[in-house]
């Protein structure tokens, strides 16, 4: 696996990447949180399954795993050529790689009952298939104006055009499996927390 990015191998400049990347982590959700202030502010009424408390351990352990996923796709180069439209990867799909390999990511995860889920929100949700598994009822988490809120776009333009050049080093070192398993990954845990952040 290739090394580069913010991670060194020497332990001095492996601490100072963490901060880097821990600043840099709070710099893109503070990012995001502000480009979605339309959302109106409203407490979180209590329940048996969601109260307050539970929804702030839930966003520490969602910023521990967005800190996680940041080094983990700082191992990688840019690899632009997943991001890049001129490069056909995939004869006969249109788009990117990248977009390629999340939507099929996101019909598997359809087909598993993950977007039955209203706090679940995917970012290609055209022609999705149903899901294969027996539907349940989740309890009303989001209040409507919260629920009708979609931010993905914002999210996936600021990680990828304005975040991800400054995170990791240029170059293209063949991993695109692994490189864009790291960028699903992070949008989708990000996804999650300005799901939850809408209620903070």
């Amino acid at each position: 696996m290739a090394s580069g990015g913010l991670v060194s191998s020497s332990s001095g400049t492996m601490g100072c990447s963490l901060v880097l990347i821990m600043l840099a982590v709070m710099a893109f959700s503070r990012c995001i949180i502000c480009m979605a202030t339309a959302v109106e502010e409203r407490s979180l009424l209590e329940t048996a399954e969601f109260t307050l408390d539970s929804v702030r351990q839930s966003l520490t352990g969602q910023e521990d795993t967005i800190v996680y996923r940041l080094i983990e796709r700082a191992k990688f180069p840019l690899n632009s050529r997943l991001y890049d439209q001129k490069y056909e990867l995939v004869p006969g799909s249109p788009g990117t790689l990248i977009q390629f390999l999340f939507k099929q990511t996101e019909i598997v995860q359809a087909k598993a009952g993950r977007y039955l889920n209203p706090e679940e929100t995917p970012f290609f949700p055209e022609n999705l298939p149903p899901s294969v598994i027996q539907d349940r009822t989740y309890p009303v988490f989001l209040h409507l104006p919260a629920a009708s809120v979609n931010v993905n776009n914002i999210i996936w333009d600021v990680y990828f055009n304005k975040f991800l050049p400054l995170l990791v080093k240029p170059g293209d070192d063949g991993n695109y499996a692994a490189t864009s398993a790291s960028d699903i990954e992070l949008l989708q845990v990000t996804e999650d927390s300005m799901c939850l952040q809408q209620h903070k």
